[in-house]
């Protein structure tokens, strides 16, 4: 990961939705008092005496709360005004108390009273004096199991297919809006905003939304959700969201807030997996359970079983689930949340209400599932972006099959019918289950007043330039008026070996000149090589576009032309090779004779085309002549029959290749760098990509045209371990299928970064072109273990550091006939005697092992780095900087 990822990812808890980094500058009228307010006690039952374990506790008014412990303690504090406490429990009175502003309040002895009315009859309460947990013989644990084993006869997995009309509203707000907006000139521009501050959602707690999402679906499923089909027959999108969507934003966003199942073993949730309480196979390893009471729930008598993670740092939930009282053991609700110690970025609040309904046929489906997320820069920060999605199923029909017409062999899971925005608001009053608070209809003027405000315009133009890296070049910078985007503008200034300082300028024009016509180019010039270079792309889309010729479904023609210097072997990303961050070698900046000289140029002329289809396959053709010259360390010396060399100084090729990439399951995602983006958060879909080329090569000015076959394969995977962590897995394979006369520059490289930034995909302590061959296998597999030693830890763990290991090995061989150490007539000589060698199966791979801390300062991952083997190779012994280093990188997840 790069930089770029850490600022996409800050942005989209952030500057994206705007108002939390915008704002909290401004002082808060609340805020005038800094001193803590701290609050610690017992909770214990009024009418036995007993401790209340997992009763809710917070100050009224804010997102600032806790759960009591298993023995009824709590701790709960806060430096803002807050002054009412509120102690809550389904089955009990709420019960609040007042305190003083800035008071330290121990030994709290809190007495709630049960709820008549609402309670049947008490079960069990856990005893005074709580003993060691037993899961053996525990009647909790033994309720547990019959929820497990009742599971799939009490949901519609069973049936061969069903279909459910849902409707899906996302929100997200500033809470809480109550800053001084008299204070100072900059916080008097907020003043117009005023009017859209609402308190309808969060009790009394004033608050103002951003953007509004509504969409209604109908979800096919066949064989449980295998084969689960969604039709949106209708949406309708207010707010800030207008005008941020052309990066990927919506589809992250809905990434996010994907739909929780709690009948999956693994939760996700925030883009982290979490173990659901009910798994089939870690549940009972992972909690802690306990029969609180039996209550009625709308009309139902449930059990109320409480639980607990073992661990407070695990990734797992605390909350009720409350089962039918009956043999079924259906889950009539359940109310969870994420415990407060847990290692999470960016994220104050989780919680998860679920209710279920009976259908005539005895099965228990969706009736409503709210879940709320309070996104904040620190944990005790007072301002949040507060998102909450709320589903409702609302029609529910057995033995409905998906419409054939929507679904054919190329579609995707998603289907959205062509007349799903034409709903008016009107309409939409009669179609949404539940009203709009009075400020979630977002039209019209919120948008005019939010721009209006010049901070509001500074950050967009922030968010255009980190996101894409591209600047509009048009007075209203918020509209996508713009005809021409100055970029990429990390790619101004950068400097290597052959070419010295690095100047580059260009940009691409948008759909406001055209929806299928586009043009993007660049001119650059080096000061120390003092040659001008530089690309064009004419790009012609047979799908119109909203603004870039990149959003999806891509069906596109490219003609491009181009002159420039790149570094064989050297893999930097997606962000390119002069990229600013790129320019950082630190082994050159120690000794400036070590800068990477191992060049050449490329003139290029090319015919591509690239077809997507909505099930994430797509296709890339294209054919190119190539004009390659050495330069700097490198050289084109060819053999002649008699064993000398002859310096052809460059050679020209004809390619033609295919290229194929599948990622089934993967979203739909816009970007000007396309699905490979590093800010596309959807990594859970596996990758795989087949690449064939044929090249018609022309080594030198008199010798025939060598035809050369190459195939290449890649797969690449998310690996979640539940709770532990997960593994980012890689493979690649590719070989050369001919046996002789391949010179050097057609054979594989393997992919090195001499670059102080890390490249997890690549080989971070090769030099380049150490290792040349006609065929290779390539692992590299990534363990983030999210905390999972440092959280046990104390004093480290309050740092909320993450562990990262880090393997990459590669095999090859080099046919004789390719190698010119045996094979010499008609080959060019290695490019860097005794430091570039073949690679032969016969050796040991080459390895690289790193260990590393993430999240520090919550975006920053540093690893040291060894190279583990081929130190010390004849001709080329390396030193320790060259064995041993230590890279970083930004990058942060939540």
């Amino acid at each position: 990961m790069y930089m770029r990822q850490w600022l996409n990812s800050l942005i989209l808890v952030g500057i994206c939705l705007l108002g939390m980094p915008l704002l909290s500058n401004i002082s808060s009228v609340s805020a005038q008092n800094t001193s803590q307010t701290l609050l610690q006690g017992r909770v214990i039952d009024a009418q036995t005496g007993e401790s209340m374990p997992f009763v809710q506790i917070e100050f009224v008014g804010s997102q600032i709360g806790t759960t009591s412990d298993i023995d009824g303690y709590f701790t709960l504090s806060t430096t803002k005004g807050y002054t009412l406490v509120s102690f809550s429990m389904i089955g009990y009175k709420t019960y609040r108390k007042s305190v003083r502003r800035g008071s330290t309040n121990k030994n709290m002895v809190i007495e709630i009273e049960p709820d008549m009315y609402a309670l049947d009859e008490v079960v069990i309460h856990p005893p005074k004096k709580q003993e060691h947990y037993k899961r053996k013989g525990n009647p909790a644990v033994e309720l547990l199991k019959n929820v497990i084993a009742h599971r799939d006869s009490n949901r519609l997995v069973k049936e061969s297919s069903f279909r459910v009309q849902q409707y899906e509203k996302l929100t997200f707000a500033l809470d809480p809006f109550d800053f001084d907006l008299n204070k100072n000139r900059t916080a008097r521009s907020f003043k117009v905003l005023e009017k859209y501050v609402d308190t309808t959602e969060l009790d009394t707690t004033p608050y103002m939304n951003l953007s509004l999402r509504e969409t209604i679906k109908d979800i096919y499923n066949v064989n449980g959700k295998r084969s689960e089909k969604t039709v949106v027959t209708a949406k309708h999108w207010e707010g800030m969201d207008e005008f941020f969507d052309n990066g990927g934003l919506s589809s992250n966003i809905q990434y996010m807030f994907q739909p929780v199942d709690i009948y999956d073993n693994n939760i996700e949730l925030v883009l982290n997996k979490f173990i659901s309480p009910i798994s089939t196979t870690m549940a009972n390893a992972y909690y802690h359970y306990y029969i609180m009471d039996t209550i009625m729930v709308d009309g139902y008598e449930c059990i109320d079983l409480a639980f607990v993670p073992v661990n407070s740092e695990s990734w797992a939930f605390t909350g009720h689930l409350y089962i039918t009282n009956d043999s079924t053991y259906a889950l009539r609700k359940y109310v969870m949340a994420v415990p407060p110690a847990i290692n999470m970025n960016w994220v104050n609040r989780i919680k998860i209400t679920q209710t279920y309904k009976q259908l005539p046929t005895g099965h228990w489906v969706e009736d409503k599932n709210v879940t709320e997320v309070n996104f904040a820069l620190y944990k005790k920060m007072k301002h949040t972006i507060y998102g909450k999605q709320t589903r409702i199923g609302m029609d529910y029909e057995i033995g409905a099959l998906a419409p054939d017409s929507l679904f054919g062999p190329m579609s995707g899971n998603e289907a959205t019918l062509k007349n799903a925005s034409k709903y008016k608001r009107a309409d939409w009053e009669g179609m949404r289950p539940i009203p709009l608070g009075k400020t979630e209809t977002l039209h019209g003027p919120f948008i005019d007043d939010l721009t209006s405000i010049p901070l509001i315009r500074t950050a967009i133009v922030a968010y255009n330039l980190v996101m894409e890296e591209y600047i509009p070049t048009t007075r209203d910078l918020l509209f996508d008026n713009s005809k021409w985007d100055f970029g990429p503008f990390f790619t101004l200034y950068s400097y290597n070996g052959v070419e010295g300082s690095r100047l580059r300028i260009g940009g691409m024009t948008t759909a406001n000149v055209s929806p299928h016509w586009f043009f993007r180019g660049y001119a650059a010039y080096g000061f120390k090589d003092k040659r001008p270079k530089g690309s064009a792309a004419l790009i012609y889309s047979f799908n119109p576009k909203e603004y870039h010729p990149q959003e999806s479904l891509r069906h596109a023609l490219y003609l491009t032309g181009s002159y420039d210097l790149e570094v064989p072997g050297h893999s930097y990303g997606i962000i390119g090779r002069d990229h600013i961050f790129m320019s950082v070698d630190p082994g050159a900046w120690r000794d400036p004779t070590k800068w990477n000289r191992r060049m050449w140029y490329v003139a290029k002329a090319q015919l591509k085309y690239e077809k997507e289809w909505p099930n994430r396959f797509s296709v890339i053709a294209y054919t190119e002549y190539e004009n390659t010259e050495a330069t700097g360390d490198l050289s084109f010396l060819r053999f002649n029959a008699d064993g000398s060399r002859t310096d052809v100084g460059f050679y020209q090729s004809w390619n033609t290749a295919l290229q194929l990439r599948y990622s089934p399951g993967a979203p739909i995602y816009n970007n000007r760098m396309g699905v490979e983006s590093v800010f596309n958060l959807a990594k859970n879909a596996p990758i795989f990509r087949l690449n064939h080329e044929l090249s018609y090569m022309f080594p030198d000015r008199e010798s025939r045209g060598l035809l050369i076959n190459k195939t290449d394969f890649s797969a690449e995977y998310r690996f979640y371990l539940s709770s532990f962590g997960y593994i980012d897995a890689r493979l690649d394979a590719g070989i050369v299928w001919n046996q002789k006369n391949v010179p050097y520059p057609k054979l594989y490289m393997p992919k090195t970064n001499r670059a102080i930034f890390l490249n997890p995909k690549a080989f971070n302590m090769m030099q380049t072109m150490e290792f040349l061959m006609d065929k290779y296998v390539q692992v590299n597999l990534s363990y983030h273990m999210k905390g999972m030693i440092f959280n046990r830890i104390p004093l480290i763990k309050k740092l909320q550091l993450r562990e990262v290991v880090s393997f990459a090995a590669l095999w090859g061989d080099l046919s004789k006939g390719n190698n010119p150490d045996t094979e010499r007539e008609g080959l060019y000589a290695f490019p860097i005697e005794g430091q570039t060698r073949a690679m032969s199966w016969r050796r040991a791979p080459y390895m690289e092992l790193s260990v590393g801390i993430e999240n520090i300062f919550k975006f920053v991952r540093i690893e040291y780095i060894r190279r583990l083997n081929y130190n010390n190779e004849p001709g080329n012994p390396l030193g320790p900087w060259d064995k041993n280093g230590i890279k970083f990188t930004f990058s942060t997840t939540i």
